[in-house]
């Protein structure tokens, strides 16, 4: 049901709701699908009406980056959301929540990486933990003025 091998034809509908179930939701908490700006927006059953005789191959070939399904499709919950993802020519669905901010907060002051960032053995993307762990790299703004 992963569709995770090349060839492997996946009910769309079934996918979707494996994907609720993996993350501890189900149809019944799905305020609303549509599109990602929020301007196309249809109920859970006119989804499952759609969905449930749509097969698809979530493996592309390598060759080729692209979606069969619509790229910007959103599931939407109470503070979280289904989106779709392209990782390693795979189409999936993601989970995502609205981010909670944590009673022991830090202030930051780089949201920006340099080159004195990278290292040419690992390379970890940036995130603002990391840029902001050495206070003595400076702010990383100062080379990014206009």
């Amino acid at each position: 049901m992963s569709g995770d091998s090349p060839g492997t034809r996946v009910n769309f509908l079934e996918e979707t709701i494996a994907a609720l179930e993996a993350n501890g939701k189900s149809p019944r908490g799905v305020r609303w699908v549509g599109s990602s700006d929020g301007k196309m927006s249809i109920s859970w059953d006119e989804f499952s009406t759609i969905s449930k005789s749509i097969y698809y191959y979530p493996c592309h070939d390598r060759h080729v980056s692209s979606y069969e399904i619509a790229h910007d499709l959103v599931i939407v919950g109470f503070g979280w959301w289904l989106e779709r993802v392209l990782v390693n020519n795979i189409e999936k669905w993601a989970y995502r929540e609205i981010p909670r901010q944590k009673s022991d907060i830090a202030s930051f002051t780089r949201v920006m990486s340099d080159l004195t960032d990278l290292r040419a053995d690992s390379y970890t993307p940036p995130t603002v933990k990391l840029l902001n762990a050495h206070r003595s790299w400076g702010d990383g703004l100062e080379n990014n003025k206009p």
